[in-house]
């Protein structure tokens, strides 16, 4: 039982990171395809979404989030492929009793490997959603993987720090008599 668990439970995560670099890979396929460059009157393949709040508009990334520049495509290359590694080292010693972090640390790897596609291949990471309304920096489905994982981890870490509180509190409601614990509400006083 617990063997087939931990098979399901990694099988579970291994079809989230493909799904997830497959969508990001298509998804940056069809922006490469009908988004990059300019028509015959110069104007960008830029396709709205939402009027003055979002569009689809191709973008080469040299640096990394937001276009943060940080050495070179070489350096951020390296940089990604050693923590994609690290980062799947860790999803596979994480208890697999912790879906959610094992789910987080799924999104991350699974949009940290999407950008290093991109830099293996282009050299740089195609970014196409903006978000104009916010002038947010142009970004891809990997980046939204990435930041839901991000997202996912925290919210599980105050879960578990709230559970540990509750634990707490629960051991403080219990008295001991003669060498055992017997719950507050069964002793007669």
């Amino acid at each position: 039982m617990k063997k087939s668990f931990y098979k399901y439970m990694n099988f579970q995560l291994f079809l989230l990171i493909i799904f997830i670099i497959l969508l990001d890979q298509v998804s940056k396929t069809w922006a490469y395809i009908y988004l990059q460059g300019k028509d015959h009157f110069g104007n960008s393949h830029d396709l709205i979404i939402i009027q003055n709040a979002l569009r689809l508009t191709y973008v080469e990334n040299p640096g990394i989030a937001f276009g943060i520049r940080i050495g070179n495509e070489v350096f951020l290359t390296l940089f990604a492929t050693i923590a994609s590694v690290l980062l799947l080292l860790l999803l596979f010693r994480t208890d697999l009793y912790q879906n959610a972090y094992k789910y987080a640390l799924g999104c991350i790897i699974g949009g940290a490997i999407g950008n290093l596609i991109d830099r293996l291949i282009y050299g740089k990471v195609v970014d196409f959603i903006y978000i104009e309304i916010i002038n947010w920096p142009v970004f891809n489905i990997a980046d939204i993987a990435v930041t839901l994982g991000m997202i996912l981890g925290i919210v599980q870490i105050f879960n578990s720090s709230y559970k540990s509180d509750e634990q707490k509190l629960e051991e403080e409601e219990v008295v001991w008599l003669d060498g055992e614990k017997i719950p507050s509400d069964e002793v007669i006083r």
